[in-house]
């Protein structure tokens, strides 16, 4: 038997350029959503805000902060805070140096799941990236990513790494 959810948006959004070098915007958002793993009706909110900052001609910052929550009649089913910071370097026209790191904080409410979550789970991925453009059709990418993971019961710890060297090439006609 299938249910049905009545599904309702409520939000706001804005932004502003205040120079060439500066960009903020907000989002705020209140809708209906589902809670799938249960079949029950949910309610989110979320709060998105980002900033970037042209420091110089070659310099760009990013920063982008996400509070999000979903609740279902019993309360609060879940909690993430979530961080995503860059800076990228464009060193002439041809090639540029990126770094990201992206932190989520999640807590659950184990006792509104069916089945077992961990309470409290934090991730937090890393990565520098160069690239250089050898003509319109040949690209070369270097880099390193790295990405971390801890429970209540330990802290963030590394479970992945990697260096990669990727070169991609356009064959046309």
């Amino acid at each position: 038997e299938s249910a049905r959810f009545p599904q309702d948006f409520k939000g706001a959004y804005f932004d502003v350029r205040p120079s060439h070098t500066l960009y903020a915007a907000t989002l705020v958002a209140y809708e209906d959503k589902i809670d799938y793993e249960n079949g029950r009706p949910a309610s989110e909110f979320m709060v998105r805000q980002e900033i970037s900052l042209q420091t110089t001609s070659h310099l760009r910052w990013s920063l982008d902060y996400t509070h999000l929550t979903l609740d279902v009649a019993a309360g609060r089913l879940f909690r993430v805070h979530a961080v995503d910071a860059g800076v990228t370097y464009q060193m002439n026209r041809r090639a540029f140096l990126r770094a990201i790191a992206q932190y989520t904080d999640t807590v659950q409410s184990e006792r509104l799941y069916a089945a077992r979550v961990e309470p409290l789970v934090r991730t937090l991925f890393v990565q520098l990236l160069w690239s250089y453009t050898l003509n319109p059709r040949t690209v070369m990418f270097a880099g390193y990513s790295g990405d971390l993971a801890g429970q209540r019961a330990y802290g963030l710890t590394e479970t992945n790494r990697t260096v990669f060297l990727k070169m991609g090439y356009a064959l046309t006609r």
